[in-house]
């Protein structure tokens, strides 16, 4: 009983951290309806860097912070700062069950 409502009041309290205000109704869009209504979107927000930074500190060594990740992804990988967040956010869900 309110398993749904408690639910998607955390989601919507995550996507508010992450991207701002909300549409009004965005409780009620769907994702690709909502997704649409973020097209300037470029940059990590809070929740996805709080994401990032607790997957690095838990699977990477020691003494390789999130700073050192995003200096390697460009210096030895090439990556502009876009791709580097890109795959940083996709780490996310990829992230080893282990530390490196």
């Amino acid at each position: 009983v309110g398993g749904k409502s408690a639910m998607q009041n955390e989601i919507i309290g995550d996507l508010t951290c992450e991207f701002g205000a909300l549409p009004e109704n965005g409780a009620d869009l769907t994702l690709k309806d909502l997704g649409s209504q973020f097209n300037s979107y470029k940059a990590l927000g809070k929740y996805m860097n709080d994401m990032v930074a607790k997957m690095v500190s838990t699977k990477m060594p020691g003494g390789f912070g999130i700073n050192k990740l995003k200096s390697h992804l460009s210096s030895e990988r090439l990556l502009g700062s876009g791709r580097t967040e890109s795959v940083l956010a996709f780490s996310i869900p990829m992230a080893p069950t282990n530390r490196l």
